[in-house]
């Protein structure tokens, strides 16, 4: 768990309740409908390199439950410019896709949302 600052669960919030905040926060909108929830935590462990960088030496990784949500606006309601910005672009792009486009330490992990949400993407087709 961590707080808002940073991402992740605050107290006693429930995951969907954060993935909301969260989306608010980062991409400046919340306007979905929710599809389905990961069945499983998600992992990764950021490089050794990238420890003191990223997250002062707090943490190694992350623990991450995965939303597939429809998104209900305009791509105009999308606003990265943020008060902590994460994002200095966006675009629409292929699910099956993301895995290339990730950062190599995060690949396993979007290979595996890839084959758990696959078979629910190509079915809203």
């Amino acid at each position: 768990m961590a707080n808002a600052t940073k991402g992740g669960i605050d107290g006693e919030e429930a995951t969907l309740e954060a993935a909301l905040r969260e989306l608010m926060g980062e991409v400046g909108t919340d306007d979905v409908e929710l599809i389905q929830t990961s069945t499983e935590w998600y992992y990764y462990d950021l490089p050794t390199e990238l420890q003191p960088i990223l997250w002062d030496n707090q943490y190694v990784g992350q623990k991450q439950k995965w939303f597939l949500f429809k998104y209900l606006g305009a791509d105009t309601e999308i606003n990265i410019k943020t008060k902590q910005p994460e994002f200095i672009a966006w675009k629409w792009t292929e699910f099956a896709d993301l895995p290339n486009i990730i950062v190599y330490f995060k690949k396993h992990l979007y290979l595996d949302l890839v084959e758990e949400f696959e078979s629910t993407i190509k079915n809203l087709a």
